[in-house]
């Protein structure tokens, strides 16, 4: 019985865990090549928002998440709304992925 209550307490916790992924706003980010750093970000839209303001308000909040990751990444002379841009955007059903683009030379040296 004691075995049986510790799979399940341990279950539990591996499906809570999986769970959190799923809201998650980062999905990745890596270097292209030493000038050119990709983040991908999952932004989700405010409650209560409707058609195309729910997207908006989604793609709005995926970027900011891909700006905080920037800032978090690089030290400061790498600025986010400079130095960045959207390569594209997706939607779900429920937020937006927007996949932004760093380019600056020498990139790699620029790291935190």
């Amino acid at each position: 019985m004691k075995r049986l209550l510790i799979w399940i307490a341990l279950f539990a916790v591996m499906a809570g865990g999986c769970a959190r992924n799923e809201r998650s706003a980062l999905i990745s980010k890596k270097f292209i090549d030493d000038n050119t750093y990709e983040i991908v970000c999952r932004g989700f839209p405010m409650a209560e928002t409707e058609g195309i303001a729910r997207f908006e308000s989604a793609k709005r909040a995926a970027l900011m998440n891909a700006y905080f990751y920037t800032r978090q990444t690089f030290n400061d002379t790498v600025f986010p709304d400079r130095d960045g841009d959207v390569d594209r955007v997706e939607v779900g059903n429920d937020y937006a992925v927007v996949y932004y683009v760093i380019k600056k030379r020498d990139l790699k040296k620029r790291l935190r």
